[in-house]
């Protein structure tokens, strides 16, 4: 029996933690790497994502995410208006990839989510991206904005959640609140595992090596208090200082070794994590 394609999360409450330079390696990683077919969901009004993988602006008049959550709402065809607004971003094809048969696709975002999303069903995304019926030839990421209905809707439909987060007093409080929305999630749906916290833009000092200490012992309490799943023991996962982002320019250089560590890490998660 062929399984469904997995979902991956990478959210957090807090803005500017790296959540879509991420999403963007992680999607380089499955495509270029794996041979991967891969759905990028931008679930986030700004549509950061959106501008990085695909070089047109997404006007009034193309179909984004936001459409295709109405329509799942009105019950109509979600087939039909995700052909429509899913765009083949032909990445694989850039210069200093691999083309190992992976291809890359965008359902983009415009600021009409924000209008959209307050009146939806928290449950409406995964019911969305179950019904597109995607095999296991799929991987799709949800890119998240850091407001709360997105946060829920994406860990809700989530099989694997990463939390990125830089180590600052500023990021403490969100990284926790959304540790409670994926450990709320899990008790609801037993999904939305925990595959790592994604420690964003570390160096090598021993300052920062302490406050990941300091983390690590709190994300250790929180686990034996809460029964928190997590997809390996190993949950911390550093990513160096990055250029991943350039406008118009879509990690156009070989897929450095520093960066390829991490997104092996965070693959060897999304794999410790069976669906049914």
């Amino acid at each position: 029996m062929t399984k469904r394609a997995k979902i991956v999360t990478i959210t957090s409450r807090k803005g500017g933690v790296g959540k879509t330079a991420i999403t963007s390696l992680l999607a380089r990683y499955f495509t270029e790497v794996e041979g991967k077919k891969v759905l990028v969901v931008d679930f986030d009004a700004r549509g950061g994502i959106s501008s990085l993988l695909h070089d047109k602006p997404i006007n009034s008049e193309h179909m984004s995410i936001a459409e295709v959550l109405l329509v799942a709402k009105q019950q109509g065809n979600v087939q039909d208006a995700y052909d429509q607004a899913v765009i083949e971003t032909g990445l694989e094809k850039s210069n200093n990839w691999e083309d190992t048969g992976g291809r890359l696709y965008l359902l983009p975002a415009k600021p009409a989510l924000d209008s959209v999303l307050p009146d939806m069903d928290p449950s409406l995304l995964k019911t969305l991206l179950y019904d597109l019926d995607l095999t296991d030839e799929y991987v799709i990421l949800i890119d998240t904005g850091a407001d709360d209905k997105c946060v829920v809707m994406g860990t809700g439909a989530a099989d694997v959640v990463f939390l990125p987060l830089h180590l600052s007093r500023q990021d403490v409080h969100p990284t926790i609140e959304t540790l409670k929305t994926i450990f709320s999630k899990q008790k609801v749906g037993g999904n939305a595992v925990l595959g790592g916290m994604i420690v964003n833009q570390i160096g090598e000092t021993q300052w920062e090596q302490d406050y990941i200490d300091k983390y690590i012992q709190l994300l250790d309490r929180f686990q034996h208090k809460s029964k928190l799943m997590s997809a390996t023991d190993s949950l911390f996962i550093k990513l160096g200082q990055s250029r991943l982002i350039r406008k118009g320019v879509f990690l156009d250089w070989s897929l450095r070794e520093n960066f390829l560590v991490s997104a092996r890490a965070m693959a060897a998660a999304v794999h410790a994590v069976e669906i049914v």
